[in-house]
């Protein structure tokens, strides 16, 4: 009776390491694990990195790292280039204000507005005192004085001929009183020169994007003092090296700020600086709207990525898919087993502002990680 117990016994543990020898492709255990794999004798369990370069990482841990995967599928998308850029001004909305004569800045009754201030077309800035030297200053005091006499003798003499109405011709006494009219506005003039002020106008409605300005600074003419944009008609100027790959330009986005959509405006048949500058005006995605609360700033350099007429085949990821070796290698994480993956290194370009294109090492079918692949990365 012994004897058929042990037989027994022995007959169980042979069925056990059959069924788990035997099993097929895919089989899972009751705690999830591939009995198709490779068991690793002595492999430590946790988060560890093994030494054929593949990541262990229990399910317990890819749940707290939200680590996910997609199956990855190989399709036709549109070449790109990556070009720099950068945020101009708009001339059809924005404008900027100089000193029309030399003198000192004095402030408008509200102070001196600021830069980010809203202004409207015609309000008042600032005021320019004029300055002017011992002698100029002399010269435009004699020159006043001068065109007071004259203007007294103009006045005396329409009066005169207001008194001989119907005496002498009509035509006399228009051109006194039209002689009396202009020497009344060269002492106007004359007098606001020197000791009037000139008000400094807003050009147009927006926001100032810059004041260059200060109480009692001195100015030169045509000097810079304010400048004013629209934040609803910003432009982005890129700048491509050929000018026959700015002629195939389709699209663009920019990786700054992914809700913005471009529209090509133009390319300059000009190069500048050795390059070609093309122009696009922003909006955003959802409706088309001009993008007003957009973060952008006059100047702020920017990275567009530039759709070509051209098409090549690849494998779209995320951005956040593709990271950086020890040796900085772009490599994706690929799962090769229920709690193993490994680093396939891969070339990949951008495809728009949040995704990339794997055009080569990746082959279709293969599981990728496409979140938490950068925690993957950092496990030693």
């Amino acid at each position: 009776m012994r004897s058929k117990l042990m037989i027994l016994v022995a007959l169980s543990g042979c069925l056990a390491l059959a069924g788990s020898v035997w099993a097929g492709p895919g089989a899972h255990g009751p705690n999830g694990e591939h009995l198709d794999a490779t068991a690793s004798v002595g492999a430590p369990a946790g988060l560890h990195r093994l030494p054929d370069g593949h990541v262990q990482v229990p399910k317990l841990a890819q749940r707290r790292m939200q680590v996910r995967t997609v199956v990855a599928e190989t399709g036709t998308y549109p070449t790109t280039m990556v070009l720099n850029a950068r945020v101009v001004m708009d001339p059809a909305s924005g404008g900027v204000v100089q000193a029309a004569m030399a003198g000192r800045m004095e402030a408008a009754a509200g102070g001196l507005p600021v830069a980010g201030q809203a202004v409207r077309k015609g309000q008042v800035l600032a005021y320019i005192q004029p300055a002017m030297g011992g002698a100029e200053r002399g010269s435009q005091r004699a020159a006043l004085a001068e065109v007071r006499a004259s203007r007294l003798q103009a006045e005396a003499r329409v009066n005169r001929l207001k008194q001989l109405e119907g005496v002498v011709p009509r035509k006399e006494s228009e051109a006194a009183q039209w002689e009396l009219q202009g020497l009344r506005e060269r002492e106007a003039a004359l007098a606001q020169s020197l000791e009037g002020r000139q008000a400094v106008l807003s050009s147009t409605d927006g926001v100032l994007a810059s004041a260059r300005v200060l109480h009692g600074q001195m100015v030169e003419p045509q000097a810079v003092l304010f400048e004013i944009v629209d934040p609803k008609r910003m432009l982005i100027e890129a700048r491509v090296s050929d000018p026959a790959w700015a002629s195939q330009i389709r699209a663009a986005s920019v990786q700054q700020a992914p809700d913005l959509a471009l529209k090509l405006v133009g390319v300059a048949r000009v190069m500048q600086e050795g390059a070609v500058p093309v122009t696009f005006r922003a909006s955003t995605k959802a409706n088309g709207d001009p993008a007003a609360s957009s973060p952008l700033a006059i100047g702020q350099p920017l990275t567009l990525v530039a759709e070509l007429g051209q098409r090549q085949e690849g494998v779209a990821l995320p951005s956040e898919a593709v990271v950086r070796s020890p040796a900085n290698e772009p490599i994706v994480w690929v799962k090769v087993s229920a709690e193993r993956f490994a680093p396939q290194p891969v070339q990949a370009q951008p495809l728009d502002a949040q995704r990339v294109l794997v055009t080569r090492g990746l082959s279709a079918n293969s599981r990728v990680v496409v979140q938490g692949a950068s925690l993957i990365n950092q496990i030693r």
